[in-house]
């Protein structure tokens, strides 16, 4: 990481429970940020007193069972001394390339910028950085009051529990996109990952059944938003996934890694479908 002459005006915010495998990672990748805060939700290993030592503020949050959730809350209750946001997984770490393109973007007159932000993730996969495949695709940068995480109707899904789910928040104004991008370290271990995965499926399944694929599009927009419908909806989307991920975005250049994370989204979407059989 590059010491930058002073900090970036921007908070940097992470969303943790039992994260000491990823924390010290992610805190010091955005050293560079003025406020970096911490939200943690009762971690019962070193999150907390790893995050303290490199410098993070620590929030603690324990979730009531309704809204608004993790994220809303943090925006709403945080002492939040910027104009401009990032939110950050755990799992997560800001390149360098990205640091320096929003010490770019947060010196302009507001006026000049869009109110938010979608960034692209490179995944780790069986300790490669993918360069090929389906990178996932977010809004983490945001002007304060600008995004809002709206009542989802999930608090009776499955899993999903405390955090919003995968799905974008809802954004006032105009929505850009970063040239840079962050990383991902989404498996370390394989078989945590599919455990989570398998919950993250049954809150998908439990949405689609219950408020169907205009409810989970439904904060996208244009071009975007159509192909996220019409993605839910296709009949074997676990194929398509396959393939957009090996011969679309040509992960198959990435060798076993990338062949293997391709594989990963299928069965992502074919436990979708199971699931959703099942309900």
């Amino acid at each position: 990481m590059v010491t930058l002459k002073h900090a970036i005006p921007a908070t940097v915010m992470i969303m943790t429970q039992n994260e000491e495998q990823h924390i010290e990672d992610a805190i010091l990748s955005v050293q560079g940020f003025d406020q970096v805060i911490v939200v943690d939700s009762k971690s019962i290993d070193q999150t907390q007193s790893l995050s303290l030592k490199h410098g993070a503020e620590v929030v603690n949050f324990e979730w009531n069972g309704r809204y608004p959730k993790k994220r809303q809350w943090s925006l709403e209750n945080c002492d939040i001394r910027h104009d401009w946001i990032i939110f950050l997984d755990a799992d997560e770490h800001m390149t360098e390339g990205l640091m320096n393109e929003i010490e770019k973007l947060v010196s302009k007159p507001q006026e000049d910028c869009h109110s938010a932000y979608y960034v692209q993730g490179q995944p780790i996969w069986n300790g490669k950085k993918l360069k090929h495949g389906r990178w996932h695709k977010k809004i983490i940068v945001f002007k304060k009051g600008e995004v809002l995480y709206p009542d989802f109707a999930d608090i009776l899904a499955p899993d999903m529990g405390e955090i919003e789910g995968h799905y974008q928040p809802h954004v006032r104004g105009s929505i850009g996109t970063l040239k840079r991008h962050i990383v991902h370290d989404c498996a370390r271990d394989i078989k945590a990952w599919r455990k989570k995965h398998q919950g993250y499926a049954r809150w998908h399944a439990w949405m689609l059944k219950h408020h169907g694929a205009q409810k989970l599009s439904e904060n996208s927009r244009g071009f975007r938003k159509f192909i996220k419908y019409l993605f839910y909806t296709l009949p074997l989307n676990a194929v398509v996934a396959w393939v957009d991920t090996i011969v679309l975005k040509r992960g198959f250049i990435d060798g076993y890694a990338g062949f293997s994370y391709g594989a990963s989204r299928a069965w992502y979407y074919n436990e979708i479908t199971k699931q959703r059989r099942q309900l």
